[in-house]
């Protein structure tokens, strides 16, 4: 056989070879079951994203839940056809969502990539539970173990960090961090203590309320609100424990409002210059009077005019919010501060409520 024909046929085995190559590796990528996480962005919008690893964005996926109502007649499903998504909060299946599902969803897709059956959580009167300040419902998707990642350590966020946020069709959108704490208050500077006044502050498009935020570690910043900064997800973890130990997601109540020191110059106490540059100073405000009627300060003999240092040896020097600390401890709790009064530090003990 003439040498240009082997060539020829040696070729030509090699291109055969080569299409059922190609041929099993579509087989093997046409999912089976419901591919729910298949592509994380569209074609159109990958070269935005090819600064990083698409790896690091599907692992974080597996923490998202896709909400459905997929017809019968549909072999399968993309992220195109979810109705809004929720993330995992516990293995066992509770996620936490803002989006408005009507009560004919039922069904929801996980990482593995199963259809599974959704239940709502509901308080005695039917009523969803929502998160305090999130706009979160918890929901419950049956028989499935769920991916929980860890919660961003604030202290390791720096300004500048790279975060990526996953809109309600699961399309991730990058951002830059550029303001751990963004401090929103009255006019008058007094706020609540149970009424949250810390944010962070993001640049670029603003996530769809409820968005969850997450580190390129894969670890959970916090939700978007309505208003495009990123509530805390410390709140939310809060809210999760309390849920599961107690049943409920109300808040712990101490019933005072504050100005606080981390945050000014410098404020006149009782006609004089106080240097005092750290704590929470209990004054009347537009918000309300500094310690309110019944509650559980002015049971304790908090007073109008004292600053707060401390709660339970821990500085209230401005590194984590008031409102979060608090919420560390449940309802029921006897907890001490550390204050100032007249000059003179001394402590008092307070039991907490709820509300």
């Amino acid at each position: 056989m003439p040498a240009q024909w082997k060539l020829v046929l040696f070729s030509g085995g090699l291109g055969l070879l080569g299409g059922l190559f190609v041929a099993v590796i579509a087989l093997w990528y046409v999912p089976s079951r419901i591919p729910a996480q298949d592509i994380p962005v569209s074609p159109s919008s990958v070269s935005q994203y090819s600064s990083f690893p698409l790896a690091k964005i599907k692992s974080i996926m597996d923490n998202l839940v896709f909400f459905v109502n997929p017809a019968k007649k549909i072999p399968y499903l993309t992220t195109s056809e979810s109705l809004g998504i929720g993330f995992a909060l516990t293995s066992d299946g509770l996620v936490a969502t803002a989006a408005p599902l009507s009560l004919s969803v039922r069904q929801a897709v996980t990482s593995d990539r199963d259809l599974h059956a959704l239940e709502r959580i509901v308080d005695k009167r039917g009523t969803v539970l929502v998160i305090p300040d999130t706009g979160l419902a918890l929901m419950k998707v049956l028989n499935t173990s769920l991916k929980v990642v860890p919660l961003a350590l604030y202290e390791r966020l720096n300004v500048g960090d790279t975060l990526v946020s996953f809109d309600q069709k699961g399309a991730p959108r990058l951002h830059r961090l550029v303001m751990l704490w963004d401090h929103v208050s009255e006019p008058d500077r007094v706020e609540s203590s149970e009424e949250l006044t810390n944010f962070l502050r993001l640049d670029g498009e603003r996530g769809a309320p409820g968005s969850p935020v997450y580190t390129m570690r894969g670890e959970l910043v916090g939700v978007f609100d309505v208003k495009g900064r990123v509530i805390p997800g410390l709140r939310i973890q809060e809210s999760v424990e309390r849920y599961i130990n107690r049943g409920t997601v109300r808040k712990t109540f101490l019933g005072l409002h504050f100005v606080d020191l981390n945050n000014l110059i410098s404020i006149t106490v009782e006609g004089g210059l106080n240097n005092q540059k750290e704590g929470l100073f209990l004054k009347d405000g537009r918000a309300g009077k500094a310690i309110l009627k019944g509650s559980p300060a002015q049971q304790a003999g908090l007073k109008a005019g004292d600053i707060l240092l401390a709660l339970e040896g821990q500085r209230l020097n401005g590194g984590v919010p008031f409102q979060l600390l608090l919420q560390r401890y449940r309802p029921g709790t006897e907890v001490e501060f550390l204050i100032l009064r007249k000059d003179k530090e001394e402590k008092i003990k307070v039991v907490l409520g709820e509300k």
